[in-house]
């Protein structure tokens, strides 16, 4: 990502990906978020990196039906924007306002206090 290294080169990227690949797996984590996954009422996912947004959809395919998807409103460097989110597949996901259906651009999100 130019964003957080301007110096980047394919040396440097071959190393990363050598180093995240060799790091081990978290079973644990991963059946925990899985099992609070599964166990929510509702997920609210907010969408970063276009290229992440894509693959992250094969995560959450299938939570569709409890999940709300956020993007920003204006790219800043490689981020989702609306338009991307809607031809990645996201169109039904989106937030979107409830009386209009119109996607919100903007929007409140209250904490759970449970």
């Amino acid at each position: 990502d130019y964003g957080i290294n301007r110096d980047l080169d394919l040396a440097g990227v071959e190393e990363s990906v050598v180093s995240v690949l060799s790091q081990p797996y978290d079973k644990a984590a991963a059946a925990e978020l899985k099992k609070r996954m599964d166990e929510a009422d509702s997920i609210f996912y907010m969408l970063d990196n276009c290229g992440e947004a894509v693959i992250d959809r094969l995560l959450m395919e299938p939570y569709k039906e409890k999940l709300t998807v956020g993007v920003r409103g204006f790219p800043v460097l490689n981020d989702v924007t609306p338009a991307d989110a809607i031809e990645s597949g996201y169109h039904e996901t989106l937030m979107k306002d409830p009386e209009t259906g119109k996607i919100v651009r903007k929007r409140k999100i209250e904490k759970n206090r449970s």
